[in-house]
């Protein structure tokens, strides 16, 4: 070997190392180091043995033009996670962007709660008594529930996830914790979360910005005011459950203080953040592989949010999701599946101004277009809706923003060829709408 450099030919992995001193390449002669390579046939490759194909996945530049077009009439944003499981390629639209994410924090109670039952503290088939400081709104099943009922807590989980009642969910945070909660998400590698809080205390943080004596007010007074329909009945509650004089508050100041909640951080995380714990999920790593098996079980089983995700997607669509509603603020996030063995993450939430079933639509056809890009040809052709996006839609810019779930054919000038047996909405299993979020 010379003294001021040396060969390296590794013939098993077919690689030649060639270390010189820059003074010497010249008397190496650099070009028959390159002739002996293509001797040995090492580095070398032609035509016909070059890998078929495109370098880079072209869905994610397909999709990412589904999306600029629907901003030309979506006056609102989208934070947008998609990943194909088993390539692990990622498409992200302000995925990096943290926001509120509603009744998605209910995935966080989930994870801790099976996180504790791995340690053997918790279990299923215990009983939890539904109490007077459970009362809230938005408990589509809970608010028909004795108060002192003993209740399953296998119940009160697919109370929180398939129907997303609040109820359901502060009973769970009560028995785990809701700093475990926290602490848990953090241990398992998930620090891209805000300060998580129980659904009663989401509602203190809100009102509270009208007047603090709000967090002296009991779970049925605060579930009163979320009866309330609208922001001016809601005024009118809190100012009367307040003993305050009419016009104390105004209408605007419930914006406000949705705003200035929103800004705070609580309850939010990046679409990545809720990506990455989906794919987890898929992958069988969520706690462990029997605790994963059994919340993708639980999240089949979702009832809310007809009109997202699974709005577009062939009926019997293996959907298994959590959705979330908040004022001016819309998510759905979860996994999809375009055939057997080939689970999709889609982790979609949306900031908006006027109408929520705008938002939907936005998240139905992303969702939409996703499937039609990863799915193969056989489960392509079980979509029975076909939607052609014609430039009426995309060119008219109030279209959208006269467009409603029934009249989106017309209005938002949709084409769609019909086949016998479709419903909206029907792609997954459930679909009631006895749920909240």
């Amino acid at each position: 070997m010379p003294a001021d450099g040396h060969f390296e030919i590794d013939s098993d992995k077919g690689r030649l190392a060639l270390s010189v001193n820059s003074r010497h390449a010249s008397k190496l002669g650099l070009l028959s180091v390159a002739l002996v390579s293509l001797s040995l046939g090492l580095g070398s490759a032609t035509p016909a043995e070059a890998k078929s194909g495109p370098y880079f996945a072209s869905w994610p530049a397909e999709l990412q033009t589904t999306i600029l077009k629907m901003y030309r009439t979506f006056r609102g944003e989208l934070m947008l996670y998609v990943e194909d499981v088993p390539s692990g390629v990622v498409f992200e639209h302000n995925a990096a962007t943290p926001t509120y994410i509603a009744s998605v924090v209910k995935l966080p109670f989930m994870i801790e709660l099976f996180r504790q039952i791995q340690q053997g503290s918790v279990s299923l088939d215990e009983e939890i008594v539904y109490t007077a400081d459970d009362l809230r709104d938005g408990s589509p099943v809970f608010n028909y529930v004795k108060v002192g009922t003993s209740v399953r807590l296998r119940v009160v989980l697919e109370a929180m996830i398939q129907q997303s009642d609040n109820a359901a969910s502060d009973m769970i945070a009560r028995r785990v914790g809701i700093a475990r909660v926290n602490e848990g998400m953090k241990a398992l590698g998930y620090s891209g979360f805000g300060p998580i809080t129980s659904l009663i205390d989401v509602r203190r943080l809100i009102y509270a910005q009208l007047d603090p004596r709000v967090n002296d007010l009991t779970p049925a007074e605060i579930r009163a005011i979320g009866f309330a329909k609208g922001h001016e009945a809601r005024v009118l509650k809190i100012t009367d459950l307040l003993g305050e004089l009419p016009g104390t508050y105004a209408i605007p100041d419930i914006d406000t203080a949705f705003r200035r909640y929103y800004a705070s951080g609580y309850n939010s995380a990046s679409m990545r953040q809720i990506g990455h714990v989906l794919r987890d999920l898929a992958n069988g790593h969520l706690v462990d592989a029997r605790a994963s098996e059994q919340m993708l079980e639980v999240m089949l089983g979702t009832m809310t949010g007809p009109k997202r995700i699974t709005s577009y997607l062939p009926p019997g669509t293996p959907v298994a999701h959590k959705t979330g509603t908040q004022y001016q603020r819309i998510c759905d996030v979860g996994l999809f599946y375009v055939a057997k063995d080939h689970p999709v993450v889609f982790a979609g939430c949306t900031k908006f101004q006027r109408q929520r079933s705008q938002a939907e639509e936005v998240l139905a056809r992303a969702a939409r277009r996703t499937f039609e890009l990863l799915a193969p040809p056989h489960r392509r052709a079980q979509l029975l809706d076909e939607i052609v996006l014609g430039d009426e839609l995309w060119d008219e810019p109030t279209a959208m923003l006269k467009s409603s779930r029934s009249e989106t054919s017309t209005a938002a000038k949709v084409t769609r060829r019909k086949r016998p047996g479709r419903k909206r909405g029907s792609g997954q299993r459930g679909g009631s709408r006895l749920s909240a979020d």
